[in-house]
């Protein structure tokens, strides 16, 4: 690979220098380094692929060089030359440490230069498995940290996390034979008027309604909204308790919308239906709405 840096560490320039004139004709470009201090500061060097290194440096191991080297770049692809033939106590620990080939002199430079290049494909599996995890975790958090609306640090969360959720208390549920109920409501069930609404309107009743919710509910209690549609996952929460609940989430919400003397608003609420479904009493129902929500969102 034209181009490619590759850091030579050696306490000897004269060693340094042959190995670098014999990289460079291979068209690689050969940064050198003759102590940990020294090699410590290249390596914060954008672009390095490659650490060739002595076993030891002036009279100190490189165990601790190659050890900081991946743990600040796991993709670092190292490669170890001794002078010594190193005991197997020794060789386990440089490999343990971090050394990916090891070369006890005499080599061949052939060989060496394969192995550059074994270690530059290997290099790249490792950054695309890198890029892979950074973008699982980017994933991660847009579903944990994509609110619609939040309130005293709680979330309405996005309905992908919501269905993942509601999956892993399934699975929970029944493991442990353990309660947790499920809340729906509807804010136009008969098409009484609030799809009809102009945009702002309905966001602004959607999101007092999520305010409402958020701050009558517990902080493990899961809510998502969608379509005039809340959900709401209440953990270890039986059928008798959500009922309570329910009726307390219904009157703060038709409590709050009286209050503000809007007409359209009370002829929209008198409409409100809720449905409650608990496991284990209804678990085929709690299924079946799991798997009619997920095809809805992947239509």
């Amino acid at each position: 690979m034209s181009g490619t840096k590759i850091l030579l560490v050696d306490t000897e320039k004269n060693v340094l220098l042959a190995y670098q004139t014999v990289l460079e004709e291979e068209g690689y470009q050969a940064e050198i380094a003759s102590s940990e201090e020294e090699a410590t500061k290249k390596l914060s060097q954008q672009g390095i692929a490659v650490v060739i290194t002595e076993s030891y440096l002036k009279n100190k191991s490189t165990i601790n060089l190659v050890k900081k080297t991946k743990h600040l770049y796991p993709e670092m692809y190292i490669i170890m030359i001794s002078a010594i033939i190193l005991k197997p106590d020794s060789y386990e620990e440089v490999i343990n440490a971090g050394v990916d080939d090891y070369f006890p002199k005499p080599f061949s430079t052939r060989n060496l230069l394969i192995t550059i290049k074994k270690g530059l494909k290997r290099r790249l599996l490792v950054l695309r498995n890198v890029q892979f995890e950074e973008r699982l975790k980017y994933i991660e958090h847009l579903l944990t940290t994509d609110p619609y609306y939040s309130s005293s640090g709680r979330i309405i969360c996005n309905t992908l996390y919501f269905h993942k959720k509601l999956r892993e208390e399934i699975m929970r549920a029944e493991r442990y034979k353990t309660h947790f109920s499920l809340l729906l409501f509807d804010l136009d069930p008969s098409d009484n008027g609030y799809k009809h609404l102009e945009p702002d309107k309905k966001q602004k009743i959607s999101k007092e309604v999520s305010r409402i919710l958020l701050d009558n509910t517990r902080q493990t209690d899961i809510i998502t909204q969608y379509n005039g549609n809340f959900a709401l996952i209440l953990l270890e929460t039986p059928h008798s308790g959500a009922k309570l609940l329910t009726e307390r989430l219904q009157e703060h919400i038709i409590t709050t919308f009286v209050l503000q003397d809007k007409l359209q608003n009370k002829q929209l609420l008198n409409n409100v239906k809720f449905d409650l479904i608990s496991y284990p009493e209804h678990s085929q129902l709690i299924n079946k709405w799991v798997s009619e929500a997920e095809k809805k969102r992947s239509n």
